[in-house]
């Protein structure tokens, strides 16, 4: 059972990010600030394109006793490939 804080975390939290890249432009999102590492706009689309994954996998363990599933690794994934290329809104 979840408690109401994390419930709630869950419930609300893509507002959260709205609301932290709320006054930045895309271009400043789309910046490494360190070599190697994503920049703010690409951990976002991670989220994005992850979330539909992660809500399967919750519905694959509660329904199996021992699912199995591939490591995620975005660069492999169509879908964030996809969001990469759009334009932030």
């Amino acid at each position: 059972m979840l408690s109401e804080s994390i419930k709630s975390r869950l419930q609300f939290q893509h507002q959260t990010i709205a609301e932290m890249i709320n006054g930045i432009n895309e271009e400043e999102l789309k910046v490494h600030l360190i070599p190697g590492k994503w920049s703010a706009f690409e951990n976002i689309v991670h989220l994005v394109s992850y979330q539909p994954i992660f809500i399967n996998r919750i519905a694959l363990m509660l329904k199996e006793d021992k699912p199995v599933f591939e490591r995620y690794v975005a660069e492999n994934d169509p879908l964030f490939n996809h969001y990469l290329e759009k334009k932030f809104a």
